[in-house]
C-alpha cells in the first residue's frame, strides 16, 4: 500500500472527528474554519491518519495528530509530519508548538523541547485549541511542546 497526504476539505471534518474519537483524541475545539490547515493521510482509499495545524504569527500549533493502529510502523507518520513542515517553512513559521498529554518521548525523539504553556499560549493566541484550554480551565496543567523549523 502507498500513502497519499492532502489537505481536508470542509466534508471531511466528520472522518477527523470519527479518526480522532477513535483514537480517544481531544475534538471539542477541532474546526476547519479559520486559519486552520488538516493534513488527511490515505491508503487504500481510506483515511488512515490526521494532523491539524492552526496557524498564528511566525509559528503554528500542531495538533490532532494521529494514524490508525494497524497502519503504524511504517513510517508514515513521519511522512506526514514531513508535509507537514514542508507547508510550514512555505507560510513562513519559524516555530512549531503542540501539547501532549502523554507523547512526551515521541516528540523529544522529533527534535521537541518542553516549554511552559503559557508561552505556547503568549505564542498562538487566537488559535482555536489555545482559545479552548484558557475557557476550560486546563491550560496551565498542561505540557507544551516546542520545535525550531529553520
Amino acid at each position: 500500500m502507498t500513502l497519499s497526504i492532502r489537505r481536508a476539505k470542509a466534508t471531511d471534518l466528520p472522518v477527523i472527528l470519527a479518526l480522532l474519537e477513535g483514537s480517544g483524541m481531544y475534538t471539542t475545539s477541532v474546526t476547519l474554519a479559520g486559519d486552520v490547515t488538516y493534513l488527511l493521510a490515505e491508503s487504500g482509499g481510506e483515511v488512515i491518519g490526521v494532523l491539524g495545524l492552526e496557524h498564528g504569527q511566525g509559528a503554528s500549533l500542531l495538533r490532532s495528530f494521529t494514524l490508525r493502529p494497524d497502519v503504524r510502523g511504517r513510517g508514515w507518520s513521519s511522512a506526514l509530519l514531513d508535509h507537514a513542515y514542508a507547508l510550514l517553512r512555505e507560510r513562513g513559521d519559524q516555530l512549531v508548538y503542540l501539547f501532549s498529554a502523554d507523547g512526551g518521548e515521541f516528540w523529544r525523539h522529533q527534535g521537541y523541547r518542553p516549554v511552559p504553556p503559557h508561552e505556547l499560549a503568549a505564542a498562538l493566541p487566537g488559535t482555536p485549541q489555545v482559545r479552548s484550554a484558557v475557557e476550560v480551565g486546563w491550560l496551565t496543567d498542561s505540557l507544551a511542546w516546542r520545535w525550531s523549523l529553520a
